[in-house]
């Protein structure tokens, strides 16, 4: 059996411990508490590392600090957070916990153990330039505090307790320093030499009432009770060649859907369709979508896009795509003109595509006239309501009572919606089946809500008066990054829109949330965004 050694722990093992912290606080993922708690103790035992105070050998407080620890990460799994999170907040606290517990032990392993699953964890959570020389520093302190401890331990077992000290020599030091660096070169020749996918054995869920935002296959109301943002990068947007939108005018379509039940989005089957045809002609050669295999593509604008895993791999576009070519090992396109890549919804993706950008031209569409398409045989989908209060009907017709023409009357509806209701990440709560539908509520009571609720308050105000229209989702806005070239766009620029179709115009936009609402204020970067967007650059020039 192995002796207990109440030795002050080496440093190494402080630095252990701070290394696999950083790797958690990389991930942005962990409470502001959390980490205030972290630095709180790793400078307290950085003070009292060579003299332990009798708290930190206090049976009876390390225990309740055990369960305070455990009771902190059923509150985050409550709150609707991932399984990963909830185990990251489970494993920071405890591993400053084993740090300050000063008790005679026989081994570092538990310490090491903690380390390393926060660094798993940590790798399933990030993809950070900063991970990379985290993991080195880790790699070579958990060497060295492993091989003290078991000096030190195997010297007590044999009565020479002060015999370590002269065995831990600087040229003990260099040669574990030297195998620790031919370690993680030999591991790097076989990062290289193997494929790097980005799948997760941690991304099961957790998910409750509470979403992070970002990018969904579906649009429900009400699903969720509360939104939080996160900035996590989806979308490294490039532009090759045309003019690239501003951000406020900036959209990259996701899905189109045209059914709607009051509470939920759908894209309708088609009778006689697959609810997904398969794009003929491979990908990666390039796939022409506005005519032949051998059209030119009639583009305005030609992007390279490096996209993070998403739902259902959709592929998304800056407008109506002409050309897409590049990673993807099969293209699927549903009634609405989505585009998937569902064999590769858990990858991350690099393509290019060409789309033609046609900006809203209200001129234009005055002498125009709004019409359901006519090439698919459905037209009556893009005006069917649910059974709703008659008072939404009312209140279409008020709003657009002056407006001359069907442009004038999609207009006012946005600009209402933007001027009346109130932009909320927490919108009011509605049961299912109750009296009302969470849209009339929108539009009848609080007009209070996210994006969904304003894109489908103007689509269903819009068939009220029949203009045909669909709700869509996808991104708009991002960052650009000067350092990079390119624009970065995170799950927080997750967004949904109108789209109504003219008879000459097609399809266009209309986008009736508030844009102050959703639009991140533009200012001087700070150190730690300059930090941010260096390591999304680097990020991307290494993929």
């Amino acid at each position: 059996m192995s002796a207990r050694v109440a030795d002050a722990r080496p440093l190494s093992a402080w630095v252990l411990v701070v290394v696999a912290s950083a790797a958690l606080w990389i991930t942005g993922q962990l409470a502001p508490g959390v980490v205030a708690v972290q630095l709180a103790a790793l400078a307290f035992t950085a003070h009292s590392r060579t003299a332990p105070r009798a708290l930190q050998r206090n049976d009876w407080l390390l225990n309740v600090l055990m369960m305070g620890i455990t009771a902190t990460t059923i509150a985050v799994a409550l709150r609707g957070r991932a399984t990963t999170v909830a185990l990251a907040h489970f494993a920071a606290l405890t591993q400053v916990l084993q740090l300050f517990d000063a008790r005679p032990r026989k081994s570092e392993f538990l310490l090491v153990a903690l380390a390393l699953f926060q660094v798993i964890l940590a790798a399933n959570l990030t993809d950070s330039v900063l991970f990379p020389p985290l993991l080195v520093v880790f790699t070579v302190s958990a060497t060295w505090t492993l091989l003290v401890h078991t000096l030190r331990t195997e010297a007590v077992a044999h009565g020479a307790a002060h015999a370590p000290d002269a065995a831990i020599s600087p040229a003990l030091a260099r040669t574990t320093f030297v195998a620790t660096l031919a370690s993680i070169a030999l591991a790097l020749v076989f990062f290289v030499a193997l494929p790097r996918m980005r799948t997760s054995v941690w991304s099961g869920g957790g998910r409750g009432a509470i979403a992070l935002s970002g990018f969904r296959d579906r649009v429900e109301l009400g699903a969720v009770d509360r939104i939080e943002r996160d900035e996590t990068p989806v979308l490294r947007v490039e532009t090759l060649e045309g003019p690239p939108p501003a951000p406020a005018d900036a959209y990259w379509r996701g899905l189109a859907f045209d059914a709607f039940d009051g509470r939920r989005w759908s894209v309708s089957h088609v009778r006689g369709r697959p609810p997904r045809m398969l794009v003929a002609g491979p990908p990666r050669l390039g796939v022409d979508l506005a005519g032949g295999p051998s059209a030119p593509p009639r583009a305005t604008l030609v992007q390279r896009v490096l996209r993070e895993p998403v739902a259902a791999g959709v592929v998304f576009a800056a407008g109506s795509v002409r050309r897409v070519e590049g990673a993807l090992d099969r293209l699927e396109r549903d009634a609405n003109g989505g585009l998937y890549a569902p064999r590769q919804a858990a990858d991350r993706v690099q393509y290019t595509i060409w789309t033609a950008l046609a900006p809203r031209d209200d001129a234009a569409l005055a002498d125009d006239v709004a019409t359901p398409p006519e090439r698919d045989g459905s037209a009556a989908r893009f005006l069917a309501l649910p059974p709703l209060d008659p008072a939404i009907g009312v209140l279409a017709r008020d709003i657009a009572r002056d407006a001359p023409n069907d442009a004038a009357r999609a207009a006012a509806l946005e600009a209402w919606l933007r001027a009346n209701g109130r932009y909320a990440l927490s919108p009011p709560v509605v049961a299912e089946g109750g009296a009302r539908s969470p849209v009339e509520v929108f539009l009848l009571e609080s007009r209070t809500g996210h994006c969904e609720y304003f894109a489908s308050a103007m689509a269903v105000l819009a068939r009220e008066l029949g203009l045909p229209a669909r709700l869509v989702n996808g991104f708009a806005g991002g960052r650009p990054n000067l350092l990079g070239g390119f624009t970065t766009v995170s799950r927080a620029d997750a967004h949904a829109w109108v789209e109504v179709h003219f008879a000459r115009a097609g399809w266009v936009r209309y986008d009736p949330t508030p844009p102050d609402a959703r639009l991140r204020a533009e200012g001087p970067l700070g150190l730690r965004e300059r930090a941010a967007q260096l390591a999304d650059a680097l990020e991307t020039w290494w993929f």
